[in-house]
């Protein structure tokens, strides 16, 4: 019986390291995630800022890329006339 009452006992050890290990993996998936939603705002926001300095180039852009620039306007534009239409609807 001895034996069994050892290994048992060891057993009991082992679960509860276990069990401990799982815990702070938890916690430590918790913070990872966190962390992940954090750099994916910061991923959008930075995203967005790039379309915006891009835009803001091609507008401020001499005679040197003028077909870029009316592209660009165009394909605003017709953004804009997007949003129009999906307002009167």
């Amino acid at each position: 019986m001895e034996g069994r009452e050892k290994t048992l006992a060891e057993l009991e050890v082992k679960l509860t390291r276990l069990l401990e290990r799982h815990q702070a993996m938890g916690v430590r998936l918790q913070a990872l995630e966190q962390q992940n939603r954090l750099l994916k705002e910061q991923n959008n926001v930075l995203n967005e800022n790039m379309g915006n300095l891009k835009k803001a180039k091609a507008l401020a852009l001499g005679n040197k890329d003028v077909k870029e620039t009316r592209l660009l306007l165009s394909r605003l534009i017709r953004e804009i006339d997007k949003c129009i239409a999906l307002m009167s609807v």
